[in-house]
């Protein structure tokens, strides 16, 4: 008898059906019994070949996904032919207060507040397949620029060449330190202006800053003064008292009440008196 296959038969009984019969092709029937087709054996290893590829690249992809919706940072990933976003991530989503209907099919070029800078980025992650930390300055959704550092590679995303971008938001980092590099100048400028000599040393005995006038006071030449540790400076300043070792002495109590607050009298050796002020 000629057996047949029925055209909604899977592959896996089809591959089945030919090591039971031990045939090597089937002929395939619509539900009218209609002859529709041939199916050979090698042609069977060929599909269910292909259907396992599928299967792996799906798991791939699958396991691929999971990986960037646990990233602790947002991420972003675009085609490398088009420069249109095609995913990110929800840490992206709520980072940005991205959603995916605004955004996916984008091209990125546009959130760049410089699109200049892409073409360069994108000429460095061609030489070396990465970049790492990159300063940027970028654009919402709304327009509203904000300063990133940006890290790309090259990845396969649903089997096609694609660029993962790493985010890292750092307005609030900036805007910090640019305070507190106005503070330090304006700490400066106050220092400068004091009438009274300023030394200020750190819990390791480094020197943080100083003021002119504590130079003047001291006659402390520049290669002393620049030099990282206060040890050459203190003995240097001690020389000038009517008791050194004493006055270094003094300095280390000094250092180790941190917290002292205390107003001293010293006597140095060409007769001079000063008032110093400890906090």
């Amino acid at each position: 008898p000629i057996h047949s296959l029925p055209l909604d038969t899977t592959l896996a009984d089809a591959a089945s059906a030919m090591l039971d019969r031990r045939v090597r092709q089937f002929p395939v029937v619509d539900q009218a019994g209609r002859l529709v087709g041939v199916l050979a054996a090698r042609e069977l290893t060929q599909a269910m070949a292909f259907g396992m590829m599928e299967s792996t690249l799906s798991r791939e992809q699958a396991q691929l996904r999971h990986l960037l919706e646990q990233a602790p940072f947002p991420l972003v990933i675009t085609r490398i032919d088009s420069g249109l976003i095609c995913y990110f991530n929800q840490r992206a989503e709520r980072q940005f207060g991205l959603r995916h209907e605004h955004l996916l099919g984008q091209p990125v070029a546009r959130f760049y507040q410089h699109p200049e800078e892409r073409a360069l980025l994108l000429a460095q992650l061609q030489r070396e397949g990465h970049v790492l930390d990159r300063e940027l300055s970028l654009l919402d959704t709304d327009g509203r620029p904000y300063t990133a550092l940006v890290s790309l590679t090259l990845v396969e995303f649903e089997q096609q060449p694609a660029i993962l971008t790493a985010i890292n938001d750092i307005t609030q980092r900036k805007r910090f330190e640019q305070e507190l590099v106005f503070r330090n100048i304006l700490l400066s400028t106050q220092q400068e202006a004091s009438i009274d000599g300023i030394l200020v040393v750190d819990e390791h005995n480094n020197i943080l800053s100083f003021n002119r006038r504590f130079a003047e006071i001291f006659h402390v030449p520049d290669n002393i003064l620049r030099q990282p540790e206060d040890k050459t400076l203190l003995n240097f300043v001690a020389s000038q008292f009517q008791d050194p070792q004493a006055f270094v002495q003094q300095v280390h109590a000094i250092y180790a009440q941190r917290g002292l607050i205390a107003k001293t009298t010293l006597h140095l050796a060409a007769g001079r008196i000063l008032d110093r002020y400890t906090a």
